[in-house]
């Protein structure tokens, strides 16, 4: 596909980058699913060890199922939610994820409620997918986090999610764009640059100003050199995030 043309909403070249971040949900989904299966098991307000033990097991399953690399996975409970612990989570770190992430209990509350990879999928009872964003609390790297709702009974327990740092999530993901265009680009719901096809469009960087999250075609950008491009911005179906590629004949 050469520059001057833009794949339409639900191409093949869209349906592919859906399809690899569909991948990616779908681990999270069976991960979601594990745990809403066996943490009835466990009691209504379960111990901490036992909830750890059954936590480490699924993300150790999941670690030998997916292809990126993880850099962190694991499940965060909501306030009271366990018997021995006002607040809990459940995250392990390192190649191997054999890394007990620890965080001071006092400060966690306000760690956790301010954090969009907590709140939303607690709040909107939807999965959310945040970043790029510095973690400071696990990786000081450029990450992206992975999260969903885990539901027992009709509430909400906690949110179960896995981390991907930038780094090794942009390499395979540019090569999939560069095959629909040059300057093909994911971006997410604050219009922030995922991945692009062209290397002079940073991770982070904001693409798109005021995007309401909806289907556009021909929209202006103005970079910060002071050229003018025009684009489509075609979301992807079931993600928030959307595919940005040059408006053909600009």
């Amino acid at each position: 596909m050469n520059q001057s043309t833009a794949p339409a909403p639900g191409s093949n070249e869209q349906r592919a980058v859906e399809s690899y971040f569909g991948e990616l949900l779908e681990h999270l989904e069976t991960l979601r699913g594990r745990l809403e299966g066996h943490l009835p098991a466990l009691g209504e307000h379960p111990e901490s060890e036992p909830l750890d033990e059954l936590v480490q097991e699924s993300i150790q399953q999941l670690r030998q199922r997916i292809r990126l690399p993880l850099s962190g996975a694991g499940f965060v409970a909501v306030e009271d939610y366990l018997a021995d612990a006002r607040w809990h989570m459940a995250w392990w770190q390192g190649p191997e994820l054999a890394r007990r992430l620890l965080v001071a209990m006092e400060t966690a509350g306000d760690i956790y409620t301010r954090r969009e990879w907590f709140s939303i999928p607690i709040t909107e009872h939807r999965v959310h997918i945040a970043g790029p964003y510095v973690d400071f609390l696990c990786t000081d790297d450029f990450t992206l986090t992975f999260t969903a709702p885990v539901e027992i009974a009709g509430q909400v327990v906690g949110v179960v999610g896995f981390d991907l740092l930038v780094a090794d999530f942009e390499e395979p993901m540019s090569r999939v764009l560069a095959q629909i265009n040059p300057r093909a680009t994911v971006i997410n719901a604050h219009g922030k640059v995922l991945a692009s096809a062209s290397a002079q469009l940073a991770c982070g960087a904001r693409l798109v100003r005021g995007w309401e999250g909806e289907n556009l075609h021909g929209h202006q950008l103005s970079h910060a050199d002071g050229t003018q491009q025009r684009v489509d911005i075609n979301v992807l179906t079931g993600l928030p995030l959307a595919l940005v590629t040059p408006t053909s004949g600009h």
